[in-house]
């Protein structure tokens, strides 16, 4: 195929971009007010109903040190609850009325209530916000006996908290005024509790007659504290909440999500086979030959897509741009540095050349059908993008010379697109999966990786496929001799330079993966700078500059061939 390639299409000025960019940035931008505070105190105390609900008060006194404010909000989680109750909100002591408009609190959510104090702005000062809520069936029965767990600072708060005082007791009998702030009496017997603290400085427990009381200092942003204690069984929960029974109901249908999921697995991995079964494998066996010349005239792309089993990659393209370079199709230059980085530029060179499917499409996309010069960054981006249709050519290419076989190739393709259609499947099928983990809990997300696991099957047995002809992988194992012969040599810090290695070859080192290790052998061997490189502010051309060209050339796709806890609340706070 000849192709006529334009002289035309010197530099495409981005000047005037350039500036408009410069200018943009030397605007200062608009910020909004910094708004700094912190916590001087966040008191929690906590009573234990006789049915296995709490009764919960925060005090939170805000230190506003700058800025202007005109709310506060409070989230609890509803998780492991059986509903959360709103009772009651101050600030200051003044009672906030649920409403619009500054002096009244909003409540919303349903899985997460959401309290937010609304007020007149206000400027540096410190106030103190308090609120009282009912959490119902927190407490549960396990093999331990009754459980009481509670978070109780919220866990997602991104102010500091100077002191903290969580107490924890039964609710007062009749007559009864001991306990913390004289709402709660002891626990009565009960197992050291277990406290929990994440970002704390210091902190203290004491249990005082069954009564838990924990002071803390110096909490960090999101840090929390969370309380676990265990009664005798039956001496405060009479039945399991409900939250608690559709966690039991949904852990006992384990097990059949699991059969299912492991079903849908095994089905898939057996449509796989049954595909690979129409595969026909080589009737020869090859072995890696030790080539120290070119095996064959061949273009690297189709050497790297040889030893690769007929795939190829963005690596490919690359590789072909230098062969053209060297063919005198291109030309290639280095351009001044920005931020200290070093950048090409490409060009096409005037000329009738002869090129193969894949080369005219690698020129095409890189430069975009056009004559203009391209950056080598640029030119990489468009080849990656253009990845399937340089791959197309390279496989025509291939399938013209005889070395790819129809139906292996047809096999390896089925397979790959069942792989890619399981997987999707899985992924997407998580999607309505999750309206169904309120009910069954995370088990049913097994469905979809049941088919994640078979889609990775079908992946797995497409690139052990190989699409190559039986002459296909004949050559290919002499590729793959040239290959390990180019990369002793690179390795070899005693080879005079040039000795087995010279600018043809570079092409060729890209495109069987080698680039990194030609750009190191370049550095050690100044000396083979082709003619149509020209580095930067010196015209005999500059070996290191060469060097980094070649090793910008290295295919980026790699080798071929939180604390969810036990307990309830938790939640988020903060002011704005």
């Amino acid at each position: 195929m000849n192709v006529t390639l334009s002289d035309r299409g010197d530099k495409l000025g981005h000047t005037q971009l350039l500036a408009l960019c410069l200018l943009l940035a030397m605007v200062p931008g608009v910020s909004a007010a910094s708004r700094e505070y912190r916590a001087e105190r966040f008191d929690v105390a906590v009573t234990v109903l006789p049915a296995g609900d709490l009764d919960v008060r925060e005090t939170l006194t805000f230190d506003f040190q700058s800025g202007t404010f005109e709310k506060v909000w409070r989230e609890i989680p509803g998780r492991r609850t059986d509903g959360i109750e709103i009772i009651d909100a101050t600030m200051d002591d003044a009672p906030f009325s649920i409403g619009d408009g500054p002096g009244h609190i909003a409540v919303s959510g349903s899985r997460r209530t959401r309290v937010e104090w609304r007020f007149t702005p206000i400027g540096p000062s410190t106030h103190t916000f308090g609120l009282k809520y009912r959490v119902r069936g927190v407490a549960y029965t396990d093999e331990r006996g009754d459980v009481i767990a509670w978070r109780a600072l919220p866990t997602d708060h991104p102010y500091r908290i100077a002191s903290s005082h969580l107490s924890l007791g039964l609710a007062a009998r009749p007559g009864a005024t001991t306990g913390p702030n004289r709402e709660a009496t002891p626990l009565g017997p009960v197992r050291t509790p277990v406290v929990e603290r994440r970002r704390v400085g210091a902190a203290t427990v004491a249990v005082d007659e069954g009564t838990i009381d924990v002071r803390a200092s110096e909490i960090s942003r999101n840090g929390w504290i969370e309380i676990e204690t265990v009664l005798p069984a039956a001496s405060l929960v009479s039945r399991q909440p409900a939250w608690r029974t559709s966690e039991m109901n949904a852990a006992a249908l384990g097990p059949r999500w699991v059969m299912a999921a492991g079903s849908i697995a095994v089905l898939g991995i057996l449509f796989v086979l049954a595909v690979r079964r129409q595969y026909d494998p080589p009737s020869i066996v090859t072995t890696e030959s030790a080539t120290i010349s070119l095996p064959e005239k061949l273009p690297p792309a189709l050497a790297g897509a040889l030893i690769n089993n007929g795939r190829s990659h963005v690596g490919h393209a690359l590789a072909t741009i230098v062969d053209l370079a060297d063919r005198g199709v291109l030309g290639v230059r280095e351009l001044h540095r920005q931020l200290g980085v070093r950048r090409y530029e490409l060009a096409q060179l005037p000329g009738t050349h002869d090129l193969t499917a894949h080369e005219e499409m690698a020129l095409i996309t890189a430069f975009a059908g056009r004559g203009d010069d391209v950056t080598l960054s640029r030119a990489r981006a468009r080849l990656a993008r253009g990845s399937r249709r340089f791959s197309s050519a390279v496989e025509m290419d291939l399938g013209a010379r005889g070395l790819l076989d129809p139906s292996r190739k047809a096999v390896r393709d089925r397979l790959l697109a069942i792989g890619i259609v399981l997987l999707l499947g899985g992924a997407v099928g998580a999607i309505p999966i999750a309206a169904l983990v309120d009910r069954y809990g995370p088990w049913p997300f097994l469905l979809a990786l049941g088919f994640v696991v078979a889609g990775f099957a079908g992946i797995i047995a497409s690139a052990t496929t190989t699409a190559l002809s039986n002459e296909g992988l004949v050559r290919a194992a002499r590729w793959r001799g040239f290959k390990r012969h180019l990369k002793k040599t690179m390795r070899d810090r005693r080879s005079p330079a040039g000795e087995s290695f010279t600018s043809r070859d570079l092409s060729y080192a890209i495109a069987l993966g080698l680039a990194i290790q030609s750009s190191h052998y370049l550095r050690r061997h100044p000396g083979i700078v082709p003619p149509w490189f020209a580095a930067a502010g010196d015209p005999r051309g500059g070996n290191a500059a060469f060097a980094a060209f070649v090793g910008s050339n290295a295919h980026a796709g790699g080798a071929h061939g939180g604390a969810g806890g036990a307990a309830a609340s938790g939640g988020s706070s903060g002011a704005s």
